[in-house]
């Protein structure tokens, strides 16, 4: 990329046109990931774990579900399983 941009925070919803646009040239780092069980809260625009790495996602922040949840690492171990599968 010539602005030497090597990384873009982005909506779920912009991954597949950032990455048919910069190709592998960017890591994208995504917000507004909610796991299936999770509520969307005031997400409007949100992605599942999984749709969102399938997109293309380097790399998925994961927040309120994780931080809400009243067992964090029971939060963590769900989000890896669904994406195990």
């Amino acid at each position: 990329m010539e602005t030497g941009i090597g990384r873009i925070v982005a909506s779920p919803h912009e991954i597949k046109k950032l990455r048919a646009e910069f190709g592998n040239k960017i890591k994208i780092v995504v917000q507004g990931i909610r796991p299936t069980w999770a509520e969307p809260g005031d997400q409007k625009r949100f992605m599942t774990p999984r749709r969102a790495i399938e997109a293309g996602a380097d790399y998925i922040g994961i927040g309120r579900p994780i931080t809400t949840h009243p067992d964090p690492s029971e939060a963590v171990a769900k989000i890896l399983q669904e994406l195990a599968r």
